[in-house]
Protein backbone atom coordinates (compact mmCIF):
# COMPACT_ATOMS: atom_id res chain seq x y z
CA UNK A 1 0.00 0.00 0.00
CA UNK A 2 1.33 3.44 -0.93
CA UNK A 3 2.03 5.99 1.79
CA UNK A 4 -0.28 9.00 2.00
CA UNK A 5 1.50 12.33 1.58
CA UNK A 6 0.26 14.82 4.17
CA UNK A 7 2.42 17.80 3.17
CA UNK A 8 5.20 18.94 0.89
CA UNK A 9 7.72 21.42 2.26
CA UNK A 10 9.97 23.44 -0.05
CA UNK A 11 13.13 24.93 1.44
CA UNK A 12 16.46 26.32 0.26
CA UNK A 13 19.28 25.22 2.53
CA UNK A 14 23.06 25.70 2.29
CA UNK A 15 24.73 22.38 1.43
CA UNK A 16 26.08 20.52 4.44
CA UNK A 17 24.92 23.23 6.87
CA UNK A 18 21.37 22.22 7.78
CA UNK A 19 20.53 22.71 11.44
CA UNK A 20 17.38 22.57 13.58
CA UNK A 21 17.34 26.37 13.64
CA UNK A 22 14.92 28.31 11.41
CA UNK A 23 13.87 27.79 8.66
CA UNK A 24 14.35 24.00 8.89
CA UNK A 25 13.21 23.39 12.46
CA UNK A 26 9.90 25.27 12.41
CA UNK A 27 9.00 24.02 8.92
CA UNK A 28 9.45 20.38 9.91
CA UNK A 29 8.23 20.78 13.48
CA UNK A 30 4.76 21.91 12.50
CA UNK A 31 4.32 18.61 10.64
CA UNK A 32 5.75 16.51 13.52
CA UNK A 33 8.70 15.31 11.47
CA UNK A 34 11.86 14.21 13.36
CA UNK A 35 14.03 17.24 12.70
CA UNK A 36 17.42 15.76 13.58
CA UNK A 37 16.86 12.76 11.30
CA UNK A 38 16.30 15.12 8.37
CA UNK A 39 19.28 17.31 9.31
CA UNK A 40 21.60 14.28 9.50
CA UNK A 41 20.42 12.79 6.20
CA UNK A 42 20.54 16.14 4.38
CA UNK A 43 24.04 16.97 5.62
CA UNK A 44 25.26 13.47 4.66
CA UNK A 45 23.89 13.80 1.11
CA UNK A 46 25.15 17.33 0.55
CA UNK A 47 28.43 17.11 2.46
CA UNK A 48 30.50 16.57 -0.68
CA UNK A 49 29.04 19.57 -2.53
CA UNK A 50 30.96 22.82 -2.72
CA UNK A 51 30.64 24.73 0.58
CA UNK A 52 28.15 27.58 0.44
CA UNK A 53 26.06 26.09 -2.34
CA UNK A 54 22.35 26.79 -1.89
CA UNK A 55 20.35 23.61 -2.49
CA UNK A 56 16.57 23.63 -2.95
CA UNK A 57 14.93 20.61 -1.33
CA UNK A 58 11.37 19.27 -1.47
CA UNK A 59 10.41 17.28 1.62
CA UNK A 60 7.40 14.96 1.38
CA UNK A 61 5.83 14.28 4.77
CA UNK A 62 3.79 11.08 5.10
CA UNK A 63 0.88 10.29 7.41
CA UNK A 64 3.02 8.06 9.67
CA UNK A 65 5.46 10.99 10.35
CA UNK A 66 8.12 9.62 8.02
CA UNK A 67 9.56 11.72 5.23
CA UNK A 68 11.51 11.60 2.02
CA UNK A 69 13.27 14.44 0.30
CA UNK A 70 14.47 15.30 -3.16
CA UNK A 71 17.39 17.62 -3.88
CA UNK A 72 17.11 20.04 -6.79
CA UNK A 73 19.82 21.90 -8.67
CA UNK A 74 20.95 25.27 -7.24
CA UNK A 75 18.98 28.37 -8.29
CA UNK A 76 20.05 30.16 -11.46
CA UNK A 77 20.78 33.35 -9.51
CA UNK A 78 23.31 31.49 -7.35
CA UNK A 79 24.98 29.92 -10.39
CA UNK A 80 25.15 33.27 -12.23
CA UNK A 81 26.72 35.04 -9.25
CA UNK A 82 29.22 32.21 -8.89
CA UNK A 83 30.13 32.35 -12.61
CA UNK A 84 30.48 36.14 -12.50
CA UNK A 85 32.61 35.95 -9.37
CA UNK A 86 30.48 38.32 -7.29
CA UNK A 87 29.39 37.78 -3.71
CA UNK A 88 25.96 39.38 -3.89
CA UNK A 89 23.56 40.63 -6.48
CA UNK A 90 22.27 44.20 -6.38
CA UNK A 91 23.15 46.49 -3.52
CA UNK A 92 22.78 50.25 -3.07
CA UNK A 93 25.08 52.50 -5.05
CA UNK A 94 26.33 54.33 -1.97
CA UNK A 95 27.79 51.06 -0.65
CA UNK A 96 29.69 50.20 -3.83
CA UNK A 97 33.32 51.09 -4.38
CA UNK A 98 33.33 53.89 -6.91
CA UNK A 99 37.08 54.25 -7.27
CA UNK A 100 39.54 56.74 -5.90
CA UNK A 101 39.82 60.49 -6.21
CA UNK A 102 41.23 63.58 -4.56
CA UNK A 103 39.23 65.41 -1.93
CA UNK A 104 39.04 68.47 -4.23
CA UNK A 105 37.36 66.37 -6.91
CA UNK A 106 34.82 65.07 -4.42
CA UNK A 107 33.97 68.50 -3.01
CA UNK A 108 33.48 69.98 -6.50
CA UNK A 109 31.22 67.04 -7.39
CA UNK A 110 29.16 67.63 -4.24
CA UNK A 111 28.83 71.33 -5.09
CA UNK A 112 27.66 70.51 -8.63
CA UNK A 113 25.18 68.00 -7.27
CA UNK A 114 23.88 70.53 -4.74
CA UNK A 115 23.41 73.14 -7.50
CA UNK A 116 21.47 70.62 -9.57
CA UNK A 117 19.08 69.80 -6.73
CA UNK A 118 18.60 73.48 -5.84
CA UNK A 119 17.68 74.23 -9.44
CA UNK A 120 15.38 71.21 -9.62
CA UNK A 121 13.56 72.04 -6.40
CA UNK A 122 12.91 75.68 -7.32
CA UNK A 123 11.68 74.92 -10.84
CA UNK A 124 7.95 75.56 -11.36
CA UNK A 125 5.73 72.56 -12.02
CA UNK A 126 5.10 71.75 -15.67
CA UNK A 127 1.63 72.61 -16.91
CA UNK A 128 0.64 69.00 -17.44
CA UNK A 129 1.23 68.23 -13.75
CA UNK A 130 -0.99 71.05 -12.53
CA UNK A 131 -4.22 69.96 -10.92
CA UNK A 132 -7.21 71.03 -12.94
CA UNK A 133 -10.68 71.36 -11.61
CA UNK A 134 -13.38 70.09 -13.88
CA UNK A 135 -16.79 71.67 -13.66
CA UNK A 136 -19.37 69.39 -12.15
CA UNK A 137 -22.75 69.10 -13.77
CA UNK A 138 -25.73 70.00 -11.66
CA UNK A 139 -28.29 67.25 -11.38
Amino acid sequence: MAKVVVAQIKLQIVAGQASPAPPVGPALGQHNVPIMDFVRQFNDKTGKMEPGTVVPVIISVFKDRTFSFMLKSPPASYLLKKAAGIAKGWYPAFLRDAGTGKSDDISSFNNDLGDFFDEFLHRPYPRYLAIRQTPTSAN
